[in-house]
């Protein structure tokens, strides 16, 4: 009953407009054929879709670290004074091979729930915007960049989060949203979600999410923990779940 509850909260918190979310699915690499005049067919030709990592973004990272790179709650509240703002379009170029595991967080529903938010400042402006909010309503969702991983001499991991907030009344919510988006011999491949720190509610029915993750140059994993609680102090519920990114050469890809 409370994680229901929670759950219809969250949805509460989200902006009622159309949906004009970005499709962020993974790319797989694609393949041509060149055809001859002959009859002897050429051999496949890889094709390398990626796109540079502009250095517009890769050079402006707060911290560089090598791994192993620890992401916990401490190391994600420290991220939320960065001035360190991305722009949609560059939200939108880091995240374009987003990966994402299945019943795993929601950073999929946060991902469109940004840009729909942009979208809508896009279209009537800040302040217009800031004059129509309600209870429950998005009041920010802002990017930022923050720290550079560096995995081997050709691949890094760039390390950006969200910071979303609702308007300041029961029910609302707020949090962090971590992601990392590897980039190998100077091009962009794939994003994953690696941390959260989040939580709301409409009390005395309040939920938090935490996500933390261990990163080496072999694998990422996470391990997310919701928590619960309603009207009562033993009145509570936490569900704990892990996720582990394995890292190739040149992509990430979920550990099975």
């Amino acid at each position: 009953m409370k994680t229901t509850l929670f759950v219809s909260l969250l949805f509460f918190g989200l902006i009622s407009c159309g949906d004009t979310a970005q499709n962020h699915s993974s790319n797989a690499t694609k393949e041509s054929v060149k055809t001859g005049t002959d009859d002897i067919p050429e051999p496949l030709i890889v094709i390398d879709t990626l796109i540079q990592m502009p250095a517009e973004i890769s050079e402006r990272v707060n911290r560089t670290f090598d791994a192993p790179y620890r992401l916990d709650k401490n190391a994600i509240e420290s991220f939320e004074n960065s001035d360190n703002g991305l722009s949609e379009e560059e939200v939108e170029l880091l995240s374009q091979h987003m990966l994402v595991k299945p019943g795993f967080g929601d950073i999929d529903s946060r991902m469109k729930e940004y840009f729909r938010f942009n979208h809508i400042i896009d279209s009537i402006g800040e302040e217009a915007y800031q004059n129509q909010m309600d209870l429950g309503m998005t009041r920010n969702f802002d990017a930022y960049l923050h720290d550079r991983v560096n995995l081997s001499e050709n691949t890094y991991l760039l390390i950006w989060s969200f910071d979303y907030s609702t308007y300041e009344a029961c029910p609302f919510y707020a949090g962090q949203y971590v992601l990392a988006t590897m980039c190998t011999n100077g091009k962009i491949s794939n994003t994953v979600f690696i941390g959260e720190d989040s939580g709301g509610g409409d009390p005395p029915y309040m939920g938090s999410v935490l996500a933390t993750s261990n990163i080496s140059d072999a694998f990422i994993e996470i391990t997310h923990i919701q928590e619960y609680t309603g009207e009562v102090e033993d009145d509570s519920e936490i569900i704990k779940s892990k996720c582990r990114f394995l890292i190739s050469e040149n992509k990430i890809q979920l550990d099975q």
